[in-house]
């Protein structure tokens, strides 16, 4: 499964626990353990990892993400340019 399709599926799959009440506790986050894991592997936060799939995935439906990608780019470029720079 693509990494589109995957967050189609997760999207819907979110909003439908949502719709009917059902959404069980720390779902992102064990829906996306497996994304954490193998980012976790290679070095990365396991925990920044995990949550911020959930992040993104919420953006996404809340229709907010092209303005917070924008944001976090702004930040990394007035903060931390070098890494910007070696990590596009």
């Amino acid at each position: 499964m693509s990494q589109s399709s995957r967050l189609e599926a997760e999207q819907d799959a979110y909003l439908k626990h949502i719709e009917n009440r059902t959404l069980p506790e720390f779902y992102l986050q064990e829906q996306f353990r497996d994304l954490a894991d193998g980012l976790g592997a290679q070095g990365y936060d396991w925990y920044a990892a995990n949550s911020a799939a959930g992040f993104w995935l919420r953006r996404k439906i809340d229709g907010t993400e092209g303005e917070f990608f924008l944001l976090l780019e702004k930040l990394i470029k007035t903060y931390d340019s070098d890494w910007g720079s070696t990590n596009d």
